[in-house]
């Protein structure tokens, strides 16, 4: 947890040379699953997203996000749901075609929170997933209300395996709306 804050604090100090910086909020939608082997039997599991973000505004036409985002994730099954719990740290470049609409591309890195999933009798078990994800990244995003609003669609693709077998990764879907407050 100390790398984490190490390089978030450095993160922001270099990054503070941008020309311009938002501050703000988002959440939104997750349909997540997961795939490699034996990951056939899984559907895809509907969830939220919630955080803060800072965007670099570097020019008028590429700029670079950082978000916290607490973000539930996991899989169906016919017979289960698996809730998983990150919290995620998301880094990417937005390049700008137009003034209202960026291009988004860029890594995650999350940190499992908790794996446990429910029987119908109440007992718990866990998914004894890692402890840590990577994931690549790639959306959209336009900006609406002056820009101060903005509405975010994202695939991440999992590219580190999450279970201890090594046969599983993470990939969603994210729809967001966010609010810049400065």
């Amino acid at each position: 947890m100390r790398t984490i804050i190490i390089f978030l604090l450095l993160f922001v100090g270099y990054f503070s040379y941008a020309q311009d910086i938002s501050l703000g909020v988002k959440a939104g939608y997750n349909a997540s699953t997961f795939s490699g082997e034996n990951t056939a039997h899984f559907t895809y599991r509907n969830a939220y997203h919630a955080g803060v973000a800072a965007e670099f505004n570097f020019s008028d036409f590429f700029s670079i996000q950082a978000e916290s985002l607490y973000s539930v994730v996991g899989a169906k099954d016919n017979n289960r749901d698996y809730p998983v719990q990150y919290i995620a740290f998301p880094v990417y470049g937005r390049i700008f075609p137009t003034e209202f609409f960026s291009l988004d591309l860029g890594g995650q890195y999350a940190y499992l929170l908790d794996d446990t999933y429910h029987f119908a009798n109440g007992d718990k078990a866990s998914l004894g997933l890692h402890s840590s994800d990577y994931a690549l990244l790639a959306g959209a995003t336009y900006k609406i209300k002056k820009q101060k609003m903005f509405v975010q669609v994202h695939y991440v693709m999992g590219v580190s395996e999450v279970d201890k077998p090594g046969n599983w990764n993470n990939r969603l879907w994210q729809i967001s709306l966010g609010y810049n407050f400065l």
